[in-house]
């Protein structure tokens, strides 16, 4: 059974695991306050000015017009660049990793190792096969770690 788990391991291949990067959603919130409340605001009002100075009709109402045009552009811009440096501090996680991984979905064949190994632990729970082993039990995962 272990070398047939080991043996479809290797045929599906392994992929560098994946990594949890918890808190990347407090991340990304408190990320995207910070730059709408510093630098997009600043930065909408900058550029609103910089497009009313030579105006000699302009008035508050204008500068706050075209600072309200500018905010959500500016937004847009902060989400797109925290979420490239999220995605890069996600991947710099992942080459850190020193295992690789796949899982072993597929239990059509019951008699294959995985199958057997879904079924055995299906067993310990209440001494007797569960029909449908996959519906309650995650795939097994094969783990390899390499030195690092």
């Amino acid at each position: 059974e272990c070398s047939d788990i080991i043996q479809r391991a290797k045929e599906k291949t392994l992929d560098r695991s994946p990594v949890a990067y918890a808190g990347w959603t407090n991340d990304v919130k408190d990320l995207l306050e910070l730059a709408a409340k510093g630098p997009v605001s600043w930065l909408s009002l900058i550029i609103a000015w910089l497009q009313v100075k030579d105006d000699p009709d302009a008035s508050q109402l204008s500068l706050v017009t075209h600072a309200l045009q500018n905010f959500p552009v500016l937004l847009l811009a902060a989400v797109a660049l925290i979420s490239a440096y999220t995605k890069i501090r996600i991947d710099g996680l992942k080459e850190l990793r020193t295992s690789s991984s796949t899982t072993l979905d597929d239990l059509s064949d019951s008699s294959s190792g995985h199958a057997v190994f879904v079924r055995k632990a299906a067993e310990l729970f209440d001494g007797k096969p569960l029909k449908k082993e996959a519906s309650h039990f995650e795939a097994p995962t094969v783990i390899r770690y390499e030195s690092g």
